[in-house]
């Protein structure tokens, strides 16, 4: 997998893509109030309550879990008090659709065009966090309806909206790839999401 900082491949060269800087986040955190006020190395919101957060996903995904210790394992050491809970199927739609949740893991297979309506538009089918946002709206709607040859600017300011709103954190890109025993059939022409695309033209060889 592509490791992602923004959800787009590829990123253009006029955005500079966020990258991981734990200095950086411990000064915002303690900008907005957020330090370790008793020195025990775990950061607190106020006194007496420290900054604890749970992340929850669908224990199906064996394998994340490993990634998500990981992840809560970063977390830990810069102080912020992070616990990975697996749950059924049945309790993690439960409390993604009654919003009883801080984090989440989910996967979302990426389109073509990029969409993420459905997890952060308002009213999106996944966007179990209520997310919203106007100015992320007019983003993604300039995106997917402005002409051709607005693409590049509209994908600009799209990314700056999503770095500057951070509605969610991508984890990494899958790599999708065709496994073949013997040579690709003649007037192959791959297509995202049809490797069928144009078999008519296909012929074997």
């Amino acid at each position: 997998a592509d490791a992602a900082s923004l959800p787009m491949i590829s990123i253009p060269e006029s955005i500079e893509a966020p990258k991981y800087d734990k200095t950086a986040a411990l000064e915002l955190l303690e900008d907005a109030g957020v330090y370790d006020r008793d020195s025990d190395g775990y950061l607190d919101i106020s006194s007496g309550r420290q900054f604890k957060l749970e992340i929850i996903y669908n224990e199906q995904y064996s394998t994340k879990g490993a990634v998500l210790e990981q992840y809560a394992s970063t977390l830990n050491e810069a102080g912020i008090q992070t616990t990975v809970t697996p749950l059924s199927f049945e309790d993690c739609q439960s409390k993604l659709r009654r919003e009883t949740f801080q984090i989440y893991y989910g996967e979302y297979a990426m389109t073509p065009d990029f969409d993420l309506s459905s997890i952060i538009s308002d009213g999106g089918e996944r966007n179990f966090g209520n997310f919203y946002s106007r100015d992320m709206q007019d983003a993604l709607s300039d995106l997917h309806e402005g002409q051709p040859e607005e693409y590049e600017q509209t994908v600009e300011d799209y990314l700056e909206c999503f770095m500057e709103e951070t509605p969610i954190l991508p984890i990494a890109f899958e790599r999708n790839l065709i496994s073949s025993a013997t040579k690709l059939p003649e007037g192959l022409d791959p297509w995202p999401n049809d490797i069928f695309h144009g078999i008519e033209t296909w012929s074997a060889s």
